[in-house]
């Protein structure tokens, strides 16, 4: 029997493996109003219009990613997103979970250009657990941003099981996979209908040089919203050899964005990540509506803890958030300067 839950995505992210596993990858960027209904919205990005890819069997999203040179993966779980629209409210499909995934990996190329199968297929459910997390996909169109008022629906996470576990080397794959919806009373015909979600920044940007792709009726086409390329949530599980682990190769943590102290803050905070192995990390500060502010840190980040400070004497009161970007992961955290 699948298990059901209903998490927040960190604590979903923490809490989804055994203690043999660790976060590979976590390519993630949700959120982008907060204080929305009982959780978070993720609105579309400033211009664009495609709520998602539809995500049914049939029609296949894929995403790709990278293992560093000198590394193996052992990919146990893969955790992705969907959510659906029937024509009833939110709140009575937060009660129909999907009920089936499938996932597929891709080496040699894109799926549709060159790539090819090497685990899984398409007749395979392999769906571990599934629930709701506390965020919704939000239409807000026709109009300008003046308060949240369109359509939405609550995002789930769906995490598939990978079994046998491949073991990938060093190189660039890709993830593709699909989830079936629970057909729930009520619903309109054709519904519900599984989509998902694309990646959006705060001030509803959309994260830049994005790759993902969709299978329409058998044909791969590149993932476009407004001439813009979109990239889709995922989370990489399971363990790895090689790279410049320190001890047990179990316990290697992700890139880990930390909450600025002091927050709320007058004039100056502390902002600090970690880092499982020294790389290349950007920190950079947006405002409300995403433009950038400050660029906080521009480099190589040493392994383990790091710290900068954020003066922010010459800025506005108001709502901030600042974003770590690093070779396996964005994180974005949320601060209030206040005056």
């Amino acid at each position: 029997m699948k298990k059901i839950l209903s998490l927040s995505i960190i604590c979903m992210a923490i809490s989804l493996s055994a203690p043999s596993q660790v976060i590979l990858l976590a390519d993630t960027a949700f959120t982008t109003d907060v204080g929305f209904d009982s959780g978070s919205a993720s609105c579309l990005y400033t211009g664009g219009h495609v709520m998602g890819e539809n995500m049914a069997p049939g029609n296949w999203v894929a995403d790709c990613f990278t293992i560093p040179p000198g590394e193996t993966w052992t990919v146990d779980s893969v955790t992705v997103f969907g959510f659906q629209f029937s024509g009833l409210s939110p709140s009575v499909m937060a009660n129909y979970p999907f009920q089936e995934g499938y996932l597929q990996i891709y080496a040699g190329g894109q799926p549709g250009n060159g790539g090819y199968v090497i685990w899984g297929d398409s007749a395979t459910d392999v769906l571990a657990s599934t629930g709701i997390t506390d965020i919704y996909r939000v239409d807000t169109s026709p109009g300008p941003y003046t308060g949240i008022t369109g359509c939405y629906a609550t995002i789930r996470y769906l995490t598939l099981f990978l079994s046998p576990a491949p073991n990938l080397a060093p190189g660039t794959y890709w993830l593709s996979w699909a989830g079936l919806p629970y057909t729930s009373p009520g619903a309109g015909p054709g519904y519900p209908i599984p989509w998902c979600p694309p990646k959006v920044l705060p001030g509803r940007i959309n994260p830049p040089n994005q790759q993902g792709r969709y299978d329409s009726s058998g044909t791969w086409k590149v993932a476009i919203d407004n001439s813009d390329t979109l990239g889709f949530n995922k989370i990489i599980k399971g363990s790895y050899t090689g790279g410049t682990a320190v001890g047990n190769v179990n316990e290697r943590p992700y890139s880990l964005l930390s909450q600025n102290v002091p927050n709320p803050f007058s004039g100056t905070t502390g902002i600090s990540f970690y880092m499982p192995q020294a790389g290349h990390a950007k920190l950079t500060v947006l405002n409300a509506v995403g433009q950038v502010v400050a660029n906080l840190f521009d480099g190589n980040a040493d392994v383990g803890a790091n710290e900068v400070t954020f003066y922010a004497e010459n800025l506005s009161a108001g709502v901030y958030y600042y974003q770590l970007t690093t070779c396996n992961s964005v994180e974005n955290e949320k601060m209030m300067l206040v005056k």
